[in-house]
């Protein structure tokens, strides 16, 4: 292989990671895009749980104004890459897309194509947890986990929506 064909060939296999990476990038994008979108219809279960307890409320209401701002809030924030670790002990978990199905134990399970794991870090910073699932056919009540994404917002405005809806 002369010179000018090696040059072409690392060129070309650097063109191709790029794209590689850059459709990653869009995939990724395009999923956040369409998962900070829902409305009072698509949520499931709303459940809130307070630090130093190991309880959760379960069925947590939201308002359909509320709903609305923190779907506009989520969409509009700029999101920065975290890790499970900064996750607070303090949240309000939101399901969507699903439905939850009664056990013979007098339990429940939900089943969902989406939820939001919101926790207050401090008065400017909300930790975000995005899970996207997919439904299984098989009639299993098993989902298959496409992503789950850990991000932070900076937003004092997302952080008091937060408590409004954790203290109802």
């Amino acid at each position: 292989m002369d010179k000018n064909n090696k040059k072409k060939y690392i060129f070309v296999v650097i063109i191709i990671t790029f794209l590689i990476i850059g459709a990653f990038k869009v995939r990724e994008y395009y999923i956040l895009k369409d998962c900070f979108v829902f409305s009072k219809d698509n949520i499931v279960s709303v459940w809130t749980s307070k630090k130093g307890t190991y309880s959760h409320k379960y069925n947590s209401h939201i308002s359909e104004e509320d709903m609305s701002h923190l779907s506009k809030l989520l969409t509009s924030a700029k999101l920065e890459k975290s890790s499970i670790k900064e996750a607070p002990p303090s949240s309000v978990l939101i399901y969507l897309d699903g439905y939850i199905k009664d056990d013979k134990d007098d339990g429940f399970s939900i089943e969902y194509k989406r939820s939001l794991y919101l926790g207050k870090i401090n008065n400017e910073k909300m930790y975000v947890i995005l899970e996207v699932n997919k439904l299984r056919d098989d009639n299993s009540f098993n989902m298959k986990n496409i992503a789950q994404k850990f991000y932070t917002i900076n937003s004092k405005e997302l952080v008091k929506l937060i408590e409004k809806i954790d203290s109802k």
